[in-house]
């Protein structure tokens, strides 16, 4: 164990029992030191002088301690006042002692040892107090800088120990050379003892008095430290330093809030598990960075912490030792999430108010309209660059004009009435002048302007009024055109005030009756008149409704013309309610629907024949389906009979026979069994449509892997895979299914390619159908031919290269259009095929 030092207390005491031992032996050698008491005076005096400044020293270096320690801990700059005058006087002490000790080399040595060292601890003193006084300090590198001057110090008090001890020796020295005066007058040795006695009593007053400041400063210094802790431990901020093992020594309460834990059973631990895994390998990756570089590093960490997701700005720094090792990584961190929410706020909102900008911009490039200022004495003093577009100026060539002098003569009257009436605060919408262009022409502007007493100035857009003159134009061309409209269309309309029970028609309805407008004095009963009588309370009933409590009229009836004709037409009309909820007018059209009746009843006994000779095709139909039926049917028994003579004769006769009739024989049986096979395809055909089975649930599933069963050898012996997707239960024929699904897969393993098959079936949901496919790696077909190969008794190939009687395919789509569906094929030549059908979800067979 080192020894440990003694406290400033102690060493006093120390001080004055020695010093009263010593002035115990001055007064015992008094005595003897007569003969030399002047020169040994001197040399006593001077000696001690040296020991009183430096006790002054080391004084004045404890008050230097004292007062930056102060004012780092607590901000105050009265502190350095102190501090400074303090550094004045120990840096004068250090010269007077010098002076002191010139023949003293030995001690000369030390005073400059002192020197150099106070020299080299006053930067690191100044360099901590500059750091504090910084906004954003580092207490880190505050406390770091402080380690470093008090090992400084440790080296200046060990100087100072040896320095006074030296001196100490000097004077025992010296005092026992001054002791053997004892020829020296005793009432001097007394009184010089008595004052000296004073002197330490008052030196003991003045350490005493200094230790009790002391006492307090230190129990006001270690109140600024636990401040200072609590600061720390509370401050808004995460703050946490870890060893270089990565184990935390010391953690805010902050940091320990961010992350969940307990600060104080963090202390010793390192962050595993403590912190969520994947910020625990970028913090101790961050870390061995710090301690690899020894540079700080900062970093962005997403934590969620309570409350939410937060970002943390975090920032790590190396601490080290008095000798320069890292021994610790420091980590600060603030929250900036409501900052980063902010900023992608205001983002955000620059953005939009940037598409705004840019959006007005081009509207403004891209605008004609003319915007301009006019002040009180109606001088322009502010157009946008369109005045070229619209008047022929350049903006510059009409600042500071009056606007009146481009107006034509005929209109200035009314553009000065309307120009008063803006400046007394009604603004203006929509008013119509003529301006006379830079080339002469002239041009009608459509203005809109409201003025501001606040800036007595008149703001205004302008627009070119040349389209509102055309559209009125086209309006007038657009109602002769309407009128020419409902010539054609036989289609008039009327308006019938209630309030003031007046009506007003359209020539067409003048004309749709017969008659000449002049001659009708009352409108409303001339047309109630020509109703006909059978459609006429109906009309009478409907309109009594409306005028009660308003609504809208659409009824088809009968009217009789002046001449007599009968015309059908359609009335369509509505009544208008006012605010009250009462009826005020009533307006509708009427159009003559002659024609379009007499072909609704023609097209009626067109729909009638149609229906008749649907049934007729429907029992025509199904007589052919029963002789197809019957034919194919009979058509096998005799030929089951050619075909088992010619068995027996090509067995009877057989070594009778010569090459050619075997061949033909041969040609004869093959025929035979090819019209067998034709024929019981032309019986399925025809039973596909004459099942009287009903429709019922099939689970495609368990019918499939029936067929699977049957394909099963050709599978194996071709190689072949079938795959198959999930399929559905469906309502249908299941005999009729199984024939589909049949001739489907049987058709990709007969067309096969050089590959091993590969047969894929699937389903997908189609709302109201499913939609099902089998896919092969086959020949594939070409285009031409997709609608060829649904059509009964159609080969693409030659019965050499593949057999069969081309109706399987005619087959299914006979059976997927009874079940509701449709049947087609997508392909490419030695692509494969996918041939997709649909079958209705549910319906009624």
């Amino acid at each position: 164990m080192k020894p440990q030092k003694l406290s400033f207390e102690k060493k006093i005491l120390v001080f004055f029992f020695l010093t009263l031992i010593l002035i115990s032996v001055i007064v015992f050698l008094s005595i003897r030191i007569n003969t030399e008491t002047k020169s040994t005076r001197n040399w006593v005096s001077l000696t001690e002088k040296v020991l009183s400044l430096a006790d002054s020293l080391q004084n004045d270096e404890q008050e230097v301690v004292i007062q930056s320690r102060s004012f780092i801990l607590t901000a105050n700059e009265n502190y350095l006042l102190s501090y400074t005058a303090t550094n004045a006087s120990l840096q004068r002490n250090l010269a007077r002692l010098r002076q002191f000790t010139r023949e003293n080399r030995w001690q000369q040595k030390k005073v400059d040892s002192l020197q150099a060292i106070y020299m080299g601890y006053l930067p690191i003193r100044q360099q901590a107090i500059n750091l504090r006084r910084q906004k954003n300090f580092q207490l880190a590198d505050v406390v770091q800088l402080i380690y470093k001057a008090d090992t400084v110090l440790a080296q200046l008090r060990d100087i100072f120990h040896s320095l006074k001890s030296e001196q100490k020796q000097l004077l025992n020295d010296r005092k026992a050379a001054y002791q053997k005066n004892v020829e020296f007058s005793a009432w001097v040795v007394r009184i010089l003892l008595l004052l000296f006695v004073f002197a330490i009593l008052l030196a003991f007053y003045l350490v005493y008095r200094n230790s009790v400041n002391r006492r307090k400063a230190e129990l006001a210094l270690r109140k600024s430290e636990e401040l200072v802790k609590s600061i720390i431990h509370y401050a808004p901020i995460l703050v946490n330093v870890k060893d270089r093992s990565g184990k935390y020594i010391l953690a805010n309460q902050q940091f320990a809030t961010a992350i969940q834990a307990d600060a104080e059973h963090m202390i010793g631990k390192t962050c595993e598990g403590i912190i969520p895994p994947a910020i625990e390998a970028l913090v101790n990756k961050e870390d061995n960075e710090v301690i690899k570089h020894g540079q700080p590093v900062e970093l962005m960490i997403d934590l969620d912490a309570p409350g939410g997701k937060h970002t943390f700005l975090t920032s790590k720094f190396p601490l080290y030792d008095d000798k320069g090792s890292l021994y610790a990584i420091g980590t600060t961190a603030i929250d900036i999430t409501p900052l980063k929410t902010s900023h992608e706020a205001l983002l955000k909102s620059f953005e939009n108010q940037q598409k705004i900008l840019d959006g007005l911009q081009q509207a403004l490039r891209t605008s004609l309209d003319l915007l301009c200022i006019i002040d009180g004495n109606g001088e322009f003093i502010m157009l946008s660059d369109t005045v070229r577009q619209l008047l022929g100026y350049a903006p510059k060539e009409l600042m500071h004009k009056k606007f009146m002098d481009f107006v034509v003569e005929s209109d200035r009257s009314q553009t000065a009435v309307i120009a008063r009436q803006i400046m007394d605060g009604e603004p203006v919408a929509d008013f119509t002048n003529h301006y006379r262009k830079k080339d002469g022409s002239i041009i009608p502007i459509i203005w809109s302007a409201t003025w501001s007493a606040e800036d007595k100035l008149m703001y205004c857009i302008a627009r070119n009024g040349s389209e509102r003159v055309k559209t009125a134009r086209q309006l007038a061309q657009s109602e002769t055109r309407l009128l020419h409209a409902q010539k054609i269309a036989r289609l008039g309309n009327w308006d019938w005030d209630l309030r003031n029970n007046t009506w007003s028609c359209s020539d067409e309805i003048y004309h749709l009756f017969g008659v000449a407008k002049e001659t009708i004095t009352n409108t409303q009963q001339f047309l109630l008149d020509s109703i006909h009588p059978e459609d006429k309370q109906q009309l009478v009933n409907a309109r009594e409704s409306l005028l009660a409590k308003g609504g809208k009229i659409d009824i088809e009836h009968r009217i009789i013309t002046a001449n007599g004709a009968i015309l059908f037409v359609h009335t369509k009309g509505e009544v208008s309610l006012d605010n009250e909820g009462h009826p005020f007018w009533f307006s509708g059209t009427m159009q003559d629907i002659t024609e379009r009746k007499r072909s609704e009843l023609q097209m009626k006994q067109l729909n009638s024949d149609l229906e008749k000779r649907a049934e007729e095709l429907k029992a025509s139909n199904a007589e052919l389906e029963r002789f197809a039926y019957v034919a194919s049917h009979d058509l096998q028994e005799p030929l089951r009979m050619v075909t088992s003579f010619l068995a027996l004769l090509q067995k009877k006769h057989q070594n009778e026979f010569d090459e050619t009739s075997k061949k033909y024989i041969h040609f004869a049986v093959d025929g035979a069994e090819r019209m067998k096979g034709l024929i019981q395809d032309l019986l399925h055909y025809s039973r596909v449509g004459a099942s009287a089975e009903a429709f019922g649930t099939v689970d495609l599933n368990v019918l499939i892997k029936e067929l699977q069963t049957v394909f099963a050898p050709a599978l194996r012996e071709n190689m072949g895979i079938l795959n198959v997707q999930p399929l559905p239960v469906v309502s249908g024929h299941k005999m009729q299914l199984h024939q589909l699904f049949q001739n489907l897969i049987g058709n990709a393993l007969k067309y096969r390619s050089s590959q091993n098959p590969f047969i894929e079936v699937g389903c997908t949901d189609e709302k109201e159908y499913w939609r099902f496919f089998v896919k092969d790696n086959g020949i594939g077909i070409d285009q031409r031919y997709f609608d060829k190969i649904f059509i009964i008794f159609q080969r693409l190939h030659t019965r050499t290269d593949y057999s069969g009687t081309g109706i399987g395919l005619a087959i299914c789509k006979k059976i997927v259009e009874r079940h509701g569906g449709k049947i087609w094929v997508k392909s490419e030549p030695g692509q494969g095929s996918t041939f997709y059908f649909t079958l209705k979800k549910s319906h009624n067979a």
